[in-house]
C-alpha cells in the first residue's frame, strides 16, 4: 500500500509497506487499514494489490511471521517496513 507521513521531510513523504489483516473483503481491507493508519499520522494513498494468503506458499520470513501474528489475532493489523521514497515536486 502507499502511504504518506506528513510528519516526514516533504521530500520523503510518500512510500510503500506491505500490510496484512483479516477481511471479507479488499475494500473491507483498505477501509480497516485507512481507519487504522489515521490513529498513527499515516495516509493511505492507494493500494497497488490486495490478495488473500495462500497457505501453500512461502512469503519469506518477515511476510511469514506477519501472517502467522494475523492468524492468532483476527483483529491485528500487521504494517511492514515503510520505504520512504523521494518524491517529484510537481506531485
Amino acid at each position: 500500500m502507499t502511504v504518506g507521513n506528513p510528519d516526514l521531510e516533504p521530500d520523503y513523504a510518500r512510500g510503500f509497506m506491505n500490510i496484512v489483516t483479516w477481511a471479507t473483503s479488499a475494500q473491507v481491507a483498505e477501509d480497516k487499514v485507512r481507519q487504522y493508519l489515521d490513529t498513527v499520522h499515516l495516509k493511505l494513498l492507494g493500494v497497488d494489490e490486495s490478495t488473500l494468503v495462500d497457505p501453500s506458499l512461502t512469503y519469506g520470513d518477515v511476510m511469514q511471521d506477519a501472517i502467522a501474528r494475523t492468524l492468532s489475532n483476527p483483529d491485528a493489523i500487521i504494517l511492514g517496513t515503510f520505504h520512504a521514497y523521494k518524491t517529484d515536486p510537481t506531485d
